[in-house]
Formats: C-alpha cells, structure tokens, sequence
C-alpha cells in the first residue's frame, strides 16, 4: 500500500465531509451552505493544489467570501505548496494558516 502524502489527505478529507466523493472545487464550493465544518479544509486543500482564486472565485458571493479573502491576504496569493509531507511542510505562510485555522500555538 502506498503511503498517504499530505495531498492525498486532504483529497480524501475533504470529499468525505463534503459528502459528495469528487475534487472539484467547484461541487466542494457549492456544499459549504449544507456543511460549514468544510470551511477550513476546504481552504486548505486549495491552497495545497494552488487552486485559491478558483475558491475565490466559486465563493464569492457566499457567506465566507470575506473571510477566505481575509485568510488569503494573510497567506499570500501566490503560495504553491504540492504534495508535502506533513512533517516536511516549511513555508511559513502554510505554517501560519494551519496554526490559525486549528487554534495552534
């Protein structure tokens, strides 16, 4: 069996909460008013595929617009962190979010 990367996690993550079993940003987007516990994964997982301004875009008028604009000022627009391990993440901005987002301090 192959070992789970950070990537695949969220991959996984994020279609078993969303209930919807798909990685399309788009169909995640759209389940966010029925599962608010997507909030944060989801944000995660776009920024781990380097797919923010498509989340940006799909949610722009919902209810977490201004917070995922607010996360993304923080974080930078131009992140791309692919495939990490969790334990080998080194971008600070990445480090940040992932410590605001689950309360760590």
């Amino acid at each position: 069996m192959r070992k789970l990367t950070f990537e695949g996690f969220l991959k996984q993550y994020v279609a078993e909460l969303s209930g919807v079993q798909t990685a399309s940003v788009h169909k995640l987007a759209a389940c966010l008013n029925e599962n608010p516990r997507l909030k944060e994964p989801l944000f995660l997982y776009a920024l781990a595929f380097n797919k923010v301004e498509l989340l940006l875009r799909y949610t722009a008028n919902s209810a977490v617009a201004a917070e995922y604009e607010n996360i993304n000022a923080i974080c930078g627009a131009k992140i791309n962190v692919r495939a990490p391990k969790i334990n080998e993440i080194t971008n600070p901005n990445l480090i940040l979010y992932v410590k605001l987002v689950f309360n760590f301090s």
